[in-house]
């Protein structure tokens, strides 16, 4: 009987030295993997930054343009009116 107790106490002592090695490899794994996870998002969030500002630029260019082709559009009305007049 002492025997077989002890036998099932080495393979539960396998079993679980088994079972640390393979929960540290998952670990290290997971670490790893994180790791290039994090470095992704870091690129993600750089992109985004960068389309974000670029959108505000062309934004501000649009504007620019607008109020240019409003300021033109009010010197051909005051063109044309003139000419009916003059």
């Amino acid at each position: 009987m002492k025997t077989r107790i002890q036998f099932h106490c080495l393979n539960d002592l396998n079993y679980f030295a088994g079972t640390a090695e393979d929960l540290e490899a998952d670990k290290f794994k997971l670490e790893k993997e994180c790791g290039t996870l994090k470095k992704e998002i870091e690129g993600f969030e750089a992109s985004l930054k960068k389309a974000e500002q670029d959108k505000k630029e062309k934004d501000n260019q649009i504007k620019d343009l607008q109020s240019e082709m409003a300021d033109r559009e009010e010197k051909i009305g005051e063109t044309m009116m003139l000419s009916d007049f003059g």
